[in-house]
């Protein structure tokens, strides 16, 4: 595996994790989504449920901050594919570095 093979596996895997956490805030999205529904369809008092509520919300903070840590690491890898392409470009075309 050379450089440019491992740089595409990461930045695989990167997009992977990403998307999981993408699916985890809608799995929690769509589960607050049916109960508080449900219990209104059902008129179920607000009480009932209030606490499963409230951990899914609680639940969806370090989802959304993993994610938002995911994204400035793929910001940061970007930055620096960018800045080694553009030193091997000037190196390419006989500038010194």
């Amino acid at each position: 595996m050379d450089r440019t093979e491992y740089g595409q596996g990461a930045a695989q895997r990167l997009y992977d994790a990403e998307q999981k956490l993408d699916l985890a805030l809608a799995a929690l999205n769509e589960l607050s989504a049916f109960l508080t529904t449900g219990r209104i369809d059902q008129q179920i008092t607000a009480v009932v449920g209030q606490d499963a509520l409230a951990a899914i919300t609680q639940a969806q903070g370090p989802v959304v901050k993993a994610r938002a840590r995911l994204l400035r690491l793929r910001t940061h890898s970007q930055n620096s594919t960018v800045a080694a392409r553009a030193t091997a470009d000037r190196k390419t075309v006989g500038h010194r570095s």
